[in-house]
């Protein structure tokens, strides 16, 4: 079980911030971090009797590597396991509208896409299919996600290529806000970036965004 010690952020990355990216301060991300952030040290990994433990743990290491090769600043945030939208706000100590939560879809003639909507968010049927050109589409299975990527619903980062063989989509509305943070490969760690930067590194298609405001703030 947890430990209750308090982890602090381990800030990766370049380059000092500047203008938009002010906002996200190393000294205000540490500030939060301080006081709100809880590690879980040792605890036991998520799915981890399943066969697809070790490509967890390669995916999340891949994803950093990734990371600190582009220079982008990011950090990288360790907390209690959470499986939705509002236990990792909750967790990350962060707000609803900078999470970003990935759906792994089956898009008619796209093949897998991970869609990266807001966890304020929830996608919209028919504007997905206006936003996209297509008609029909299903979310993946648990087995599809697990063979696709290797991980659980939960775990899967706002990336697609070349972490897994997904095509990766986002919506204007998200691709404006400022900062976003996501699973990094683990329901117990999170990235948390510029928006911008990590637009560059991900390189998502940007479409007109298919989303709408979670009512209930339990969001998935």
């Amino acid at each position: 079980g947890g430990s209750g010690r308090r982890a602090g952020i381990k800030k990766r990355g370049g380059a000092p911030l500047g203008g938009e990216q002010r906002a996200m301060s190393a000294a205000r991300w540490r500030g939060q971090a301080g006081s709100r952030l809880i590690a879980t040290r040792r605890a036991p990994v998520d799915g981890s009797a399943r066969t697809g433990q070790a490509t967890a743990v390669s995916t999340s290491d891949h994803l950093l590597e990734l990371l600190r090769a582009s220079g982008r600043p990011f950090e990288v945030i360790e907390h209690q396991p959470a499986r939705s939208a509002a236990e990792a706000a909750a967790a990350r100590g962060t707000s609803l509208a900078v999470g970003g939560k990935s759906v792994v879809m089956r898009i008619d003639k796209l093949g897998f896409c991970v869609l990266v909507v807001g966890s304020d968010r929830r996608i919209e049927g028919r504007e997905l299919r206006r936003a996209l050109g297509v008609q029909r589409y299903r979310f993946a299975s648990p087995e599809e996600l697990e063979e696709l990527a290797g991980l659980s619903p939960g775990e899967v980062p706002a990336f697609g290529r070349p972490l897994f063989d997904a095509n990766l989509i986002v919506g204007e509305d998200i691709a404006a806000r400022g900062e976003i943070v996501f699973a990094a490969g683990s329901t117990r760690k999170s990235v948390r970036m510029a928006t911008s930067d990590w637009l560059d590194v991900a390189a998502p298609r940007v479409v007109h965004s298919f989303t709408l405001a979670v009512v209930n703030e339990r969001a998935e």
